[in-house]
């Protein structure tokens, strides 16, 4: 879509003809440089290039609020066949044409104005990073300003100044800009759609370019940039190092250099190509921040053109950003194709970007030369848009805009495929239809290369319409090796997912195999790669490795470290205890007070040559005796068997107790150790047992009763009290039957009774 975007009058000369008579001769130059959801349908008209006024009482140009208006008013024979929604386009020079020069009240207005055209009327807004040409804005001076290798900035004399993306003060006073414009409009946020930002001499998000003779030349080679490369990028590269090595060659990182050579595929190469993404996201992310910090409602768009082909992966540099910034932003806005000859690539976009995140919002423009306008202006081919825009719709579109500038004429043919939208997709609670499963496609390493990303789908039919329209293709992109370690201490994500290491035997013995595992909860575990290291397991990847334990006894540390793009690395740990074999499996082993006695239950899964269980209590941890003791089964293999013992004499005050688990040979171990609590002046008496409707508990002192709870005969609590727990219990709504009321003290000690509710 760039190639209708560039800032030339010959380009733009029958949309702009009757501002280029109000305006002096400022050329303005369309596409100014800048560059779970489940969102409805919308048809959504765009303010190409400019829309917000400072000069204008409601804040709108003139010209573009009578095309909004035509637009907003549009019918076919009798049909609604009007927008639902208008994206203005401010430009950053109108809101604040000196430093701190805010028009609020002519934003307030203009957003006013919008909303209030029809009844759900809606609205979306387009920042651009980006200023006026140095003739007419002084706003920044060449040292902030996007530089090419060859040494030109970034910007023409009326049309546009391009910001670097890596200079603080820009991305400053840009943050400000977008920041005061959200604080004016905050009574408008139900009817805000989305946000979005654009960085380039188009609207769309891209490396700022200059045109070449032979492409788009990109600017990321000014001094700010440098910098950047030299104090963030390459330090991220390559931690605690001074020296980065790139194959053979070895460059100090405080004095390294951008390469110029335009190879994208050497080591170096693909550093400067992860530089230029790297530096979109971590901009975006600002945008992203700014914007969400106002509301989180508010959804934020990701505005770029070519998707996944050889220009987006070499000249605008953006291609490499999509599946992170799929992630991070609420969606992605794309305007890729150029004509009537490549719409297929609107439809490859929609099922790559439902194909990956089906909750994200997907959305894609059509302008005129979309639909069969020729230079001459003839208009369009009404058949065009009354074929594709309903397939994007079918393909998963949430929102379709019309972008650039279309005339009366284009506009009535225009009408009849708009009715139909209206009909049938838009306000209709429209549902795309079920996607084919699935297939993975990673972008790594042909991003690097001259290669479409998504060739797939076209190889497999992608756009046979007969099929796909009932059942859309779906591919799911993937970004694995591409950034390598540049995220390992810096989050782009929101990266809440946290990890749990664990193993199948913390307490194996040596050389036995067992099973290290980690768990994942959150949202961003579907993508997490991890790494273990420890005795045995060096540099071993999965969720899930084996090992055999160390053959010499002792206690080990197994760490596992994750990888995920866009988050830092976390970091869990589970250790293993090597030793000589158990004569049990001890899978529980509880203690509990039982109205004045001690109940101790346990339970084992596997008894190899085990004899017997002795019963030790202790009150200080040091010294222990012998209560009892309980015969094993002897042999078991995966059984669960169940043992208990009653203390019927225990001590006023804390009560230790631990299982001495013997085996034939003499052999044993030791469980670990349970404590009880017990405080005989404060042991509660209930009545009346059985109760109809009152149950009265009565302590010695309530201040050291923490909660009262009622449990079932099946274990479930059906009463819990809150934070004051009382002497009285209403129990009329109980059913009748034997319950057990548990008192809990705020030394952590329990004490139960059983208790009868009668009918």
């Amino acid at each position: 879509m760039y190639g209708k975007h560039y800032s030339t009058l010959s380009i733009y000369s029958l949309r702009l003809e009757k501002i280029l008579k109000t305006v002096l001769g400022i050329l303005f130059v369309l596409g100014i440089c800048n560059s779970k959801l489940l969102a409805q349908p919308e048809i959504i008209l765009n303010t190409t290039g400019y829309g917000f006024s400072k000069d204008e009482a409601n804040g709108i140009n003139s010209d573009q609020w009578v095309y909004i208006k035509r637009f907003a008013n549009l019918t076919y024979n009798g049909q609604d066949a009007s927008v639902t929604a208008v994206r203005l386009h401010i430009e950053w020079n109108q809101y604040e044409p000196t430093p701190g020069n805010y028009q609020r009240a002519k934003m307030i207005a203009a957003v006013k104005a919008l909303t209030e055209l029809k009844p759900g009327m809606k609205f979306a807004l387009h920042f651009p990073y980006q200023r006026a040409g140095y003739w007419n804005d002084t706003y920044f001076g060449s040292s902030d300003v996007a530089q090419t290798k060859y040494g030109a900035l970034v910007r023409s004399e009326i049309a546009y100044t391009c910001p670097s993306i890596f200079s603080d003060y820009a991305q400053t006073r840009f943050n400000a800009f977008v920041d005061d414009v959200l604080t004016q409009i905050k009574d408008y946020y139900p009817k805000l759609l989305y946000v979005e930002m654009g960085n380039s001499p188009a609207e769309e998000y891209a490396i700022p370019f200059n045109s070449g003779s032979s492409g788009p030349d990109p600017g990321f080679f000014e001094q700010k940039a440098l910098e950047s490369w030299r104090t963030k990028f390459l330090p991220l590269r390559f931690p605690n190092q001074t020296v980065a090595t790139w194959g053979n060659q070895k460059v100090n990182i405080s004095s390294a250099s951008q390469p110029t050579d335009g190879n994208y595929n050497s080591d170096m190469g693909r550093d400067l190509h992860r530089f230029a993404g790297w530096g979109l996201l971590k901009k975006f992310q600002g945008f992203y921040n700014i914007v969400k910090s106002h509301s989180p409602s508010i959804k934020v768009l990701y505005f770029i053109s070519d998707f996944g082909t050889p220009q987006g992966n070499l000249s605008h540099l953006h291609n490499s950003t999509l599946p992170l910034a799929l992630e991070l932003a609420d969606g992605i806005y794309t305007s890729d194709g150029t004509n009537q000859y490549d719409l297929q690539k609107k439809i490859l976009a929609l099922d790559v970007l439902k194909g990956t995140n089906p909750d994200k919002i997907a959305a894609i423009e059509f302008d005129p030369e979309d639909l069969g306008e020729q230079s001459s202006g003839s208009g369009i081919n009404w058949n065009i848009p009354y074929e594709w825009m309903p397939r994007g719709y079918k393909h998963g579109a949430d929102y379709i805009h019309l972008a650039m500038y279309y005339s009366d004429d284009a506009m009535n043919q225009l009408a009849p495929a708009l009715a139909l939208i209206k009909a049938q997709y838009v306000g209709r609670n429209y549902k795309a239809p079920k996607r084919a499963a699935s297939v993975p496609i990673n972008i790594f390493p042909t991003v690097f290369t001259d290669k479409n990303l998504f060739q797939q789908w076209n190889d497999t039919g992608g756009a046979n319409w007969a099929s796909t329209d009932a059942l859309p293709k779906s591919f799911k992109m993937s970004d694995d090796g591409y950034w390598d370690n540049l995220w390992d201490s810096n989050n782009l994500l929101p990266c809440t997912f946290t990890i749990q290491a664990a193993t199948s035997d913390d307490k194996p013995a040596a050389g036995k195999t067992t099973t290290l595992s980690v768990n994942c909860a959150g949202g961003e575990c579907d993508d997490v790669k991890y790494t273990w290291n420890g005795e045995g397991a060096i540099n071993k990847t999965g969720s899930s490795i084996e090992i055999q334990a160390p053959s010499a006894n002792g206690n080990y540390v197994y760490t596992v470290k994750t990888n995920r793009d866009g988050c830092s690395a976390k970091i869990a740990t589970t250790s293993l205890a090597v030793g000589d074999p158990l004569p049990v499996t001890l899978t529980s082993f509880t203690a509990t007070k039982s109205e004045k006695t001690a109940l101790l239950n346990w339970a084992t899964t596997m008894e190899v040559n085990s004899d017997r269980f002795d019963i030790e209590h202790g009150t200080d941890g040091k010294s222990w005796e012998t209560l009892g003791t309980v015969k094993a089964n002897g042999e078991t293999n995966q059984t669960l068997s169940k043992y208990s013992f009653t203390d019927a004499q225990p001590l006023n005050g804390e009560n230790l107790y631990r299982l001495k688990m013997i085996d034939n040979d003499g052999s044993y171990a030791y469980s670990r150790i349970q404590s009880v609590i017990f405080e005989t002046g404060n042991l509660a008496i209930i009545y009346p047992n059985p109760a109809v409707n009152k149950l009265t508990i009565t302590a010695d002192d309530w201040s050291k009763i923490d909660k009262v709870q009622i449990i079932n005969l099946s274990g479930a609590v059906i009463y819990e009290s809150d934070n004051k727990a009382g002497p009285e219990i209403n129990v009329s709504q109980l059913t009748p039957g034997a319950y057990v009321l548990r008192l809990v003290h705020t030394s952590g000690s329990q004490e139960t009774q059983k208790f009868v509710k009668r009918g």
